[in-house]
């Protein structure tokens, strides 16, 4: 699959750039106003963590070649792993409860917040290990 996080910042701001622009010209009048703040917090945060996601393709693209890069590589996934975990429970719980007005959902907004934050709570404790 090559670079797993590239291309999932690929499709993710593929879909940002598709959704954003449904939601500006086809949800606005169908939708009630907490819908659509819904929907926007959501693509905020997928938006935020896709360049983040972004960010650490491109860091392993960089680094793959470095001796550190080994030391370093399961942490770099696990950072990868919990913030698109973060998108798709987050970002994706919030979506559907906005589309489907429904709040049968509601369980995974939270969980994708934890997510995020797992993620860069292991970015923080990789940035501060000493690698020897």
């Amino acid at each position: 699959m090559g670079n797993r996080f590239l291309v999932c910042a690929a499709l993710s701001g593929f879909f940002l750039v598709g959704f954003g622009a449904f939601a500006a010209h086809s949800l606005e009048g169908h939708l009630s106003p907490a819908a659509l703040l819904w929907i926007e917090k959501g693509w905020r945060y997928q938006a935020l963590h896709t360049v983040s996601l972004l960010i650490i393709g491109c860091f392993m693209a960089a680094t793959q070649a470095q001796s550190v890069w080994v030391q370093r590589k399961r942490a770099v996934n696990i950072i990868g792993f919990f913030w698109l975990l973060g998108i798709v429970c987050f970002s994706g719980g919030l979506y559907v409860m906005a589309l489907l007005n429904t709040t049968a959902f509601v369980m995974f907004v939270p969980l994708g917040g934890v997510a995020f934050l797992i993620g860069w709570a292991a970015l923080l404790y990789v940035s501060l290990r000493r690698v020897d």
